[in-house]
């Protein structure tokens, strides 16, 4: 019943604004102030800052002194945008294989004024547990990260693929991680892999509050596990 009137007020407030596609300042959270491109309709709590809201302690705790950050899945460019302007990052990684979702992370960024900025580097493959033209394993990064590093994955289903290639920087200490998984088994496989290299994950679920303000998932089992 919250649910439904919840979305009836989100529908009544929405007609309000006609067009609801657009660059939009997100309001609150981790991308307070950030410019994106979104559509009201479909990407209200993108906008509002509570996408993800789980998270936010998580990616303010752990990028406080990083000097590198990946973003594995880039989607539309969100956390990329906050490890560009939030963090003291001095290079920033964004994995990316979709054309579409490519597109729309370099319209991001320009809309930011980061379109160019020297930091980026962005890489139109799949990260994976293979290097080839299609792929890129995460490492093949490995000699260029130097300091601190936090990486950040939401591929859908393909966690442990990233994982099964990162076994250098699983052997690091001074690297982070912030893994979306999409499975159960998907979640024991990847919670396997961090403790074989010594580290104890933490599984986070969703907040309590999603019962009314329930975000869109392709699969029921959609969690995280932090390293940090």
């Amino acid at each position: 019943m919250a649910t439904r009137i919840l979305s009836r007020i989100k529908q009544a407030a929405l007609s309000a604004y006609g067009n609801t596609a657009g660059p939009r300042t997100i309001l609150l959270g981790l991308n307070r102030g950030v410019r994106i491109n979104l559509d009201l309709a479909s990407d209200t709590q993108t906008y509002l800052g509570i996408a993800e809201r789980e998270l936010a302690p998580f990616f303010d705790d752990y990028s406080r002194d990083i000097q590198t950050a990946i973003d594995v899945g880039g989607s539309v460019g969100l956390y990329t945008l906050f490890f560009l302007q939030k963090t003291p990052a001095k290079r920033v990684i964004c994995f990316e294989p979709d054309p579409s979702c490519f597109q729309t992370i370099e319209r991001n960024l320009e809309l930011n004024g980061l379109r160019r900025d020297p930091r980026l580097q962005l890489i139109h493959k799949f990260a994976g547990a293979k290097d080839d033209d299609e792929f890129a394993s995460l490492d093949s990064l490995a000699d260029q990260l130097v300091g601190s590093c936090l990486v950040k994955i939401d591929v859908e289903g393909a966690e442990g693929d990233v994982l099964e290639g990162a076994k250098q920087l699983l052997a690091r200490r001074d690297v982070r991680w912030i893994v979306e998984t999409h499975t159960a088994a998907l979640e024991q496989k990847c919670l396997a892999i961090f403790q074989q290299a010594g580290h104890a994950p933490r599984i986070v679920d969703k907040a309590w509050w999603r019962a009314v303000l329930p975000e869109l998932r392709p699969t029921p089992h959609n969690r995280w596990m932090v390293v940090g």
